[in-house]
C-alpha cells in the first residue's frame, strides 16, 4: 500500500509538472496566436489606414499651368547661367553640376507632363510644360512681310 501511494504521489507530481508545462506550453501558444493576430490587425488597419492617408490629391489645371510657366522660366534661366558659367570656366565642376541642374529640371518636367496627361487627358496640352517659342499675331505679320520682301527680290 505504501509503494502504491509513493507511487502515486511521484506520479501526481509528474502529472502536475507535466500539466505546468502543459499550461504554459498553452499560454505561449496563446501569446503567439495573439501576437499573430494582433500583427496581422495592424497590418490590415495600417494597409487601410495608407490607401486612405495615400490618396493623392492631384493638382488642378491652373496650378500646372502656373508650374509649367515657372519650370520654363527656371530652365530658361539656368541654360543661360550655364552658358555664361561655361564660357568663363569650361568643364570645370561647376560647370558639370549646372548641367546637371539643367537635366533634372527636364526631366521634372517631363514627368510634370506625363502626371498632367494622367490627370487631364483631355484638357492636357503639351505646351503646358514645353511651351516652346510663344506665336503671337504681329510675330505672323512681321514673318509675313519677311518672306514678301524675300519673294520681292527674287523677281527683281
Amino acid at each position: 500500500m505504501l509503494t502504491k501511494n509513493c507511487a502515486r504521489a511521484v506520479s501526481r507530481e509528474k502529472a502536475q509538472k507535466i500539466a505546468q508545462k502543459l499550461r504554459a506550453a498553452f499560454k505561449k501558444q496563446q501569446r503567439a496566436q495573439f501576437f499573430y493576430c494582433a500583427q496581422r490587425s495592424f497590418r490590415a488597419v495600417s494597409r487601410s489606414f495608407r490607401r486612405f492617408k495615400m490618396r493623392r490629391q492631384k493638382l488642378t489645371l491652373e496650378r500646372h499651368k502656373e508650374l509649367g510657366r515657372y519650370f520654363s522660366r527656371l530652365q530658361e534661366e539656368i541654360g543661360d547661367l550655364l552658358c555664361e558659367v561655361s564660357h568663363a570656366e569650361g568643364k570645370t565642376t561647376p560647370t558639370r553640376t549646372l548641367e546637371k541642374i539643367y537635366s533634372l529640371l527636364a526631366r521634372l518636367r517631363s514627368q510634370m507632363e506625363t502626371v498632367l496627361f494622367r490627370d487631364y487627358p483631355k484638357e492636357g496640352d503639351i505646351r503646358i510644360y514645353f511651351p516652346g517659342d510663344a506665336i503671337d499675331e504681329q510675330s505672323i505679320e512681321i514673318f509675313e512681310q519677311f518672306i514678301q520682301t524675300l519673294d520681292l527680290g527674287d523677281k527683281s
